[in-house]
């Protein structure tokens, strides 16, 4: 066998050995039970698991003030996902999918906790559209509800840029992730995402508006945003 192996050419032996490297290399990660790579590697798997989809990837993000590392945005014909990825924390893992009702939805960043950043608390919130001349958004967004007795009424004005195509990137930022300020964005939250507080009764309203590049109104609408027990509900 080693007189074989000597007398083929130093080229073939090279390809040979590369071979038996790969080969174990795969071998290696089917033993390790093949570890996603990659976070879209691991959205893929989750939409499989939930059996939705496939989607196409719009972007894979790393919003700041969250538990996990990275974000990925994603669209199939009849709903968009979201799936919180981090490659240490599976506890921060999260995968939601929201029906479409038009060529609009609005979903705000998934998430157990919002985090203290210095000076302030963010929520990163995403407008998902169907608008490909639209290329800047502004998003308002009113939440009600009560707090430790006092009511409160508060609208959130966004604005932002397209950064990828198929969606908008908003960021909400308050001076605390405690007390009413938290109590909101956690609403919010809770309405788009996978909890399991009580939303049936829960109601945003969205006024958005879209502009193409030449500043020109495309698309100026007001959104009801529920959760799916509440769309279920008064179905």
């Amino acid at each position: 066998m080693k007189k074989f192996w000597k007398r083929l050419p130093v080229k073939v032996q090279a390809c040979a050995n590369g071979v038996g490297i790969l080969a174990c290399l795969v071998l290696i990660y089917i033993f390790l039970g093949s570890p996603v790579l990659t976070a879209e590697m691991a959205f893929h798997r989750a939409e499989k698991a939930n059996l939705v989809g496939p989607g196409e990837v719009l972007a894979t993000l790393k919003p700041q003030g969250q538990e996990y590392s990275h974000l990925v945005l994603a669209e199939a014909e009849e709903g968009v996902m979201l799936y919180a990825w981090d490659r240490w924390d599976a506890e921060a893992r999260e995968f939601v999918y929201l029906a479409k009702d038009g060529p609009l939805t609005v979903a705000a960043a998934p998430g157990k906790k919002l985090l203290w950043l210095q000076t302030h608390a963010c929520l990163p919130v995403y407008l998902f559209d169907d608008y490909a001349d639209a290329v800047r958004a502004e998003l308002d967004l009113t939440l009600t509800g009560e707090y430790e007795g006092d009511f409160y009424h508060n609208t959130y004005q966004l604005e932002s840029n397209r950064e990828g195509e198929g969606y908008f990137a908003f960021e909400i930022q308050t001076d605390s992730s405690d007390g009413w300020e938290g109590q909101r964005l956690t609403k919010l939250r809770n309405v788009t995402g996978n909890s399991m507080a009580d939303t049936a009764q829960t109601v945003i309203h969205a006024a958005v508006r879209l502009y193409d590049a030449n500043g020109d109104l495309l698309v100026d609408t007001n959104l009801e945003i529920r959760s799916a027990a509440s769309k279920a509900q008064y179905k």
